[in-house]
């Protein structure tokens, strides 16, 4: 039996911005089902991992492969396609939309009639948001916002979420949820 390839594979991958190198052979392999963190400091280059995973920023050299395909120079466009996401530091939501409209948008590259059925499901695992549905989105609190960040990207049901500062203004609580 034929191993699966992992679902996101770093080969000496190096990036950086213009003359700053920030990641230096970096190599990862995550497995299908695994949640992985990546710890340190401010300005170890968390977010231009992530970014360069995403295609946001372009690796200089190496390989980032998807489940066996080379995506190191596919565009962000092409990575919603093949199912990764990225939700980054910082707020990336509609604050003048409802919760509810926001996570409209966050679907409005799926293309199949289960949009509204996916909301109602994360409504059910986020009761905050189904209780703040009306409410406009730049109302929320820090923490309410990273949660419906989050949630806009799991209506596109990734197979691959890019997370950064994922617990930023979260309680414990709603951190072990999400």
């Amino acid at each position: 039996m034929v191993a699966e390839p992992p679902v996101l594979e770093l080969c000496n991958v190096h990036a950086g911005y213009t003359d700053v190198p920030v990641l230096r052979g970096v190599d990862l392999e995550l497995q299908q089902g695994t949640v992985t963190a990546v710890i340190g400091a401010n300005g170890a280059g968390k977010s231009t991992l992530l970014k360069t995973v995403f295609g946001l920023v372009r690796a200089s050299r190496g390989a980032i492969r998807h489940r066996g395909e080379d995506i190191t120079r596919a565009s962000s466009r092409e990575h919603l396609r093949l199912g990764i996401v990225l939700v980054p530091q910082g707020r990336c939501n509609f604050p003048l939309m409802t919760v509810h409209e926001n996570l409209e948008m966050g679907a409005y590259t799926r293309h199949d009639g289960d949009v509204a059925a996916d909301i109602e499901q994360l409504y059910d695992t986020f009761e905050m948001l189904r209780r703040k549905r009306r409410e406009l989105a730049g109302n929320l609190s820090g923490g309410e916002q990273q949660l419906l960040e989050m949630a806009m990207a799991l209506v596109l049901k990734p197979r691959l979420m890019l997370v950064d500062e994922p617990s930023l203004g979260l309680s414990p609580a709603m951190c072990h949820r999400v």
